[in-house]
């Protein structure tokens, strides 16, 4: 009885887990002042002029807009495996400017 109630409960928290696993990554042209910043609804962790961030529940476009309005130019952003061309890139700096 013991075995089905541990294989449901991993069931339960694998997805948890991976919900908490960082699915944004950046590339600031110049590095934060802090190491750990929340912009918009995601936890921002950077070393140096990288840093990850957790889900969103924000359209990637809108998310990159707000981490260029908080930090600047942004040089490379990625959502999961989706990388930001650089059109997308070039709309994304254009919010910082406004």
């Amino acid at each position: 009885m013991r075995l089905p109630l541990l294989a449901a409960a991993m069931m339960i928290a694998a997805p948890a887990a991976a919900q908490t696993a960082p699915t944004h990554s950046v590339r600031l042209a110049a590095a934060p002042e802090q190491g750990r910043v929340v912009v918009r609804d995601v936890l921002w962790t950077c070393a140096g002029n990288s840093c990850t961030g957790g889900r969103s529940d924000s359209r990637p476009a809108i998310v990159c807009q707000s981490v260029a309005r908080r930090f600047g130019a942004v040089d490379a952003f990625a959502v999961g495996d989706r990388v930001f061309d650089a059109a997308e890139l070039e709309r994304c700096n254009g919010a910082a400017q406004r």
